[in-house]
């Protein structure tokens, strides 16, 4: 058996006591200062959002701030748009919009709730107490596909007396191809925990997207309109040119009716083929879908009918000229239609 001295016995005491003394004053910092940090709430609300641990998160998360500041945010995102809503007009809008603050307040709540727990902002709305068309909402306000990139900083600050901290994260918005950093403010409660109350920027976030997606469509507008105009003009040439094939021969004779067929054949079922391809290889926003889908379907149509025509100056069928004049009508009657709708996008976006 090892017997210590005196001397030995003292100094492996005091060694003891330092050892315990620090021990105690990293006890005291974590439980009584670090854990009582924005940075530390911060961590938190991200690992438990990256868990969908939805009683963590909700430990870190003043919700009736949170949501009171993001249902303004947001009336005011689906109104202001980045169009021409602005002073006067903007404020009447604004007032009408209190009406069914209510039931967007509950809406906007079962959209976070659902993100919380699930990691995606769509879903099933009558299952989440949602009573608006969240999918739509989603697109609107540029909460689709959004990609988290992580904490950036996390600053103490104090204003008037109000400690409180911003924590900076950094997103990308991937329809749109745009970077942001959000500014999440969180306030201490009586206990010192750091909570979430609002993101200070968000109404800049939901404006920028406005103008992106403006970009975006004033984009697919310029180029669907170039792609139009240019076929336009060749497909005016191609019937001028038929036209006057008919007015200096007789239908009934094999050489007008086969020079009418290689004009179909080679120049107008090729020209709508050609913009047919043109048209699919354009990627269209969300927002133009609709007039995307007509443009192809009138392409479609047109190709239907130069295909049946020039089957018809061959057999003389009439039920094969029936099928070309019921695509060639049809073709126009979706022109007419993709004509407004564009007209309409077109007024929104300037």
């Amino acid at each position: 058996m090892i017997r210590l001295s005196s001397a030995t016995k003292m100094k492996l005491a005091a060694v003891f006591v330092v050892i315990m003394a620090v021990a105690a004053a990293g006890v005291y910092w974590y439980f009584g200062y670090h854990i009582k940090t924005a940075d530390y709430a911060m961590k938190k609300i991200e690992s438990s959002l990256k868990a969908h641990d939805v009683s963590e998160f909700q430990y870190y998360y003043d919700r009736e701030s949170f949501i009171e500041k993001v249902t303004d945010d947001v009336s005011a995102g689906m109104l202001d748009d980045g169009s021409t809503l602005k002073g006067d007009m903007k404020k009447s809008v604004l007032e009408f919009v209190k009406v069914f603050r209510s039931p967007l307040k509950q809406s906007v709540d079962g959209m976070i709730n659902r993100f919380i727990r699930t990691g995606s902002f769509a879903g099933d709305d009558a299952k989440d107490n949602i009573s608006i068309d969240s999918a739509v909402l989603i697109r609107r306000l540029g909460l689709d596909i959004v990609e988290y990139r992580g904490i950036k900083s996390v600053v103490d600050r104090e204003e008037n007396g109000e400690k409180y901290a911003i924590a900076k994260v950094d997103i990308y918005q991937q329809a749109v191809e745009t970077e942001f950093q959000l500014e999440l403010k969180l306030v201490p409660d009586k206990d010192g925990t750091y909570r979430l109350t609002s993101i200070e920027n968000l109404a800049d976030f939901l404006s920028l997207m406005a103008s992106k997606r403006h970009e975006k469509i004033g984009s697919y507008l310029k180029k669907i309109d170039t792609l139009n105009e240019a076929h336009d003009k060749r497909i005016v040439d191609i019937e001028r040119q038929m036209s006057q094939t008919l007015a200096s021969g007789n239908l009934g004779e094999p050489a007008t009716r086969e020079k009418l067929r290689l004009l179909v054949e080679d120049n107008l079922l090729k020209d709508w083929q050609v913009r047919l391809a043109a048209l699919e290889a354009i990627s269209a926003p969300d927002e133009v879908h609709t007039l995307h889908n007509l443009y192809l379907r009138i392409a479609k149509e047109n190709i239907a009918y130069a295909k049946a025509y020039g089957e018809w100056l061959v057999d003389k069928k009439g039920e094969t000229i029936s099928v070309a004049l019921n695509s060639q009508k049809e073709a126009k009657t979706l022109a007419g239609e993709a004509a407004k709708i564009r007209r309409q996008i077109k007024n929104n976006n300037d």
